[in-house]
């Protein structure tokens, strides 16, 4: 954003937000912050003559709108959000924490060089959108030990800030069948005959295996904002999957995870055709749970690869992370000895 955008922006605020707040606008701040009434007023009036701060653009305004990131929010208030989101205490990250976890460029921080220098090993950058407008971003799971150093400390008087993404794990082997709902797929006799019997990790379109509140058409729709198909509703077939088993967590939460080979959960497939959809689904399960690779049986019998969104496993997630952490741990020590 150039200088005389932000100055017209400035302008066009300051003729916004031109007299006392309202009455409706302090419920508003005392509803979304928590604020007592005065409170509320102090910091609207606050943000209002802070004319040095960062504003959001109204392109990226309208993106948070289209994206349903900002119920019951104006412009002005995600901006008081985005403020104190920024404000928030950097996260550190521990070597036994398996959440994903964002990490944006800044600082010393510009490139991938600057950022291989720090944690020894390369990681995928991602476009996206913060409360400046566009950035990149690139992505690590927890356990990584270079990296929870790295949340840890400062570099010329700067510290990296890692966001926890309460997604669900997805991270499937490129050379074995690994993850599978109900199997020790590392084990020798269970390996791939073929690199085409793999499901690949990036691959799309994929089908997925849903049960619970996922096999409401509505919902997938609600979730997706689906319109290509005759009526607008999401295409779902009656389905089954076998090596698992559906318990309640928490007491009202249905949740697959592991069982015996013979055992059948019963639900519905459905063929998730591009990432951001994928995305969107591991983001509504959250980080208890992970995808997995799984072969799904249609009623009139035809089965096919597919995957599901099991609660994660705790013995599945004990030998992921002894077949990979050696490997970081090795790289890492040769980063930090250098």
């Amino acid at each position: 954003m150039d200088i005389l955008c932000e100055l017209e922006d400035l302008a066009n605020e300051a003729i916004r937000h031109d007299g006392e707040p309202t009455a409706q606008k302090i419920r508003q701040w005392q509803s979304l912050f928590g604020y007592t009434y005065s409170k509320a007023l102090e910091n609207i009036k606050s943000q209002r003559l802070d004319f040095g701060r960062r504003i959001l653009s109204d392109e990226l305004w309208r993106l948070v709108q289209e994206g349903g990131k900002a119920e019951g929010y104006d412009k002005e208030a995600y901006e008081h959000q985005l403020d104190l989101w920024a404000k928030a205490r950097p996260q550190n990250i521990d070597t036994d924490d398996d959440g994903t976890y964002v990490f944006r460029f800044d600082g010393p921080f510009v490139d991938m060089d600057s950022l291989r220098a720090a944690i020894g090993c390369d990681v995928e950058i991602t476009q996206g959108f913060d409360h400046a407008g566009e950035a990149r971003f690139a992505e690590f799971i927890g356990r990584n030990p270079a990296v929870a150093k790295v949340s840890t400390q400062e570099f010329f008087g700067h510290q990296p800030n890692f966001t926890r993404m309460f997604l669900a794990r997805k991270e499937l082997s490129s050379h074995s069948l690994y993850p599978m709902l109900g199997v020790d797929s590392t084990l020798p006799y269970r390996r791939a005959q073929t690199q085409g019997e793999i499901l690949m990790h990036t691959e799309y379109p994929v089908w997925y295996f849903f049960y619970g509140t996922l096999t409401d058409p509505g919902n997938i729709k609600d979730l997706l904002t689906i319109d290509g198909t005759i009526d607008g509703t999401p295409f779902l077939m009656p389905a089954m999957v076998q090596g698992g088993i559906v318990k309640l967590w928490g007491g009202k939460y249905k949740a697959l995870i592991d069982g015996p080979s013979d055992a059948q959960v019963q639900g519905m497939a459905y063929q998730v055709t591009r990432y951001e959809h994928e995305e969107t689904l591991r983001f509504y399960e959250t980080d208890k749970y992970e995808v997995v690779r799984c072969s799904i049986i249609l009623a009139r019998g035809v089965e096919f690869r597919g995957l599901d969104l099991p609660c994660r496993n705790s013995w599945r997630t004990r030998r992921y992370r002894n077949d990979h952490l050696c490997r970081m741990i090795r790289h890492s020590h040769q980063t930090w000895n250098n």
